[in-house]
């Protein structure tokens, strides 16, 4: 068995590093699972992103089970319910929701309907739409918890709701 400790914000540098260890060769145990301990107050999208479709894309002799502890959260919580490999949650842990923000420099004027910055405005207000959507697909938040997360806030779960995430999956 290969254990793999990843903790900390999800960005290109670590996230390469641990998509090398996953995807690792091993010639003399090919078919050695892998157990990843798993802690993060999240990161970039695009970087959970390259994780799922790693851990998704891994040969079925190579399976993983991901062990989350600590900190599930923002692009930390898409990899939570996205992974499709054993998922475990440790007594603590605390995931986060929220949706998708964006810097936006505004350099011109955001009326401007050529704008960048309007651009990227509008787009993430289309991805929060559909996120939200998916969400509420997931058929696991409060009503409560759905329209705070609608309003733009942070909504906490606990590891027992985690947990009940996790069994209302399979």
């Amino acid at each position: 068995m290969k254990t793999i400790i990843f903790e900390g914000e999800l960005n290109n540098e670590n996230v390469q590093e641990l998509v090398d260890e996953l995807q690792q060769p091993y010639i003399e145990e090919p078919e050695d699972d892998i157990v990843l301990y798993f802690s993060s107050k999240g990161g970039y999208d695009h970087s959970a992103e390259i994780i799922i479709d790693c851990i998704n894309s891994l040969p079925e002799e190579r399976k993983v089970k991901i062990v989350f502890y600590f900190a599930v959260y923002s692009a930390a919580f898409n990899m939570f319910i996205r992974c499709k490999c054993k998922k475990v949650v440790k007594r603590g842990a605390i995931g986060l929701v929220h949706l998708v923000t964006r810097d936006v420099g505004v350099r011109e004027a955001i009326n401007d309907n050529e704008s960048f910055d309007k651009f990227l405005l509008d787009n993430t207000n289309d991805v929060n739409e559909e996120y939200l959507k998916w969400i509420e697909g997931l058929d696991c938040f409060t009503p409560k918890e759905l329209k705070e997360l609608s309003k733009g806030r942070d909504v906490f779960l606990n590891s027992k709701k985690l947990k009940k995430i996790l069994k209302n999956q399979k």
